[in-house]
């Protein structure tokens, strides 16, 4: 590598950096319930600040819903969901059309902001619900020890949920809470 790519690869990383710094001071205020933004704009350099009070106001404000994500933790593994997405996480016990609420969210984002919860975003849920209980593909689990006659083979099949994300909302959920499955 010459000098001039070194050059330029500090460079790219500098502005890394400051992006990354302004998005930390905004991660900073955002958990609290009132916190002010700063807005750069293309037209000119200078930074607004705007103080904003609830956080479904200031993601209403910044993206258009279709283009928000969430990181939700279920069965100890996380996942990165946008609305209408398909996953499939480990067996939750409910039936298929229920709908689950989804508590523990990790983080929200879009286009111009990213909300990073300490340790969970408050004030966000997830709506999912329920398409099938099914089971995973097979894996095969096979031993083997060389020279000593030692074959095992065992196959395994995990049981699955698959859920539609329908909605992330931004304060209480407005659906009945008879139809609703709470999911830690």
């Amino acid at each position: 590598m010459n000098f001039l790519q070194q050059q330029k690869l500090l460079f790219k990383k500098s502005l890394k950096l400051k992006s990354f710094i302004n998005q930390t001071n905004f991660i900073k205020n955002f958990s609290t319930n009132k916190f002010n933004l700063n807005l750069a704009t293309n037209s000119e350099n200078s930074q607004k600040k705007i103080s904003v009070t609830k956080i479904g106001e200031q993601i209403e404000k910044q993206t258009n819903l279709k283009d928000i994500f969430a990181v939700v933790q279920m069965g100890g593994k996380q996942y990165k969901i946008t609305p209408n997405d398909l996953i499939s996480v480990e067996r939750i016990l409910a039936d298929v059309g229920s709908s689950i609420l989804l508590n523990k969210i990790l983080l929200v984002g879009g286009k111009d902001f990213t909300a990073i919860g300490r340790p969970m975003v408050s004030n966000v849920t997830v709506l999912a619900t329920v398409e099938q209980q099914r089971k995973a593909e097979k894996v095969i689990v096979f031993k083997k020890h060389k020279r000593k006659r030692y074959r095992r083979w065992k196959g395994h099949q995990q049981l699955i949920t698959v859920l539609r994300i329908e909605d992330i909302q931004f304060e209480k959920p407005k659906i009945e809470k008879s139809r609703v499955v709470s999911v830690e």
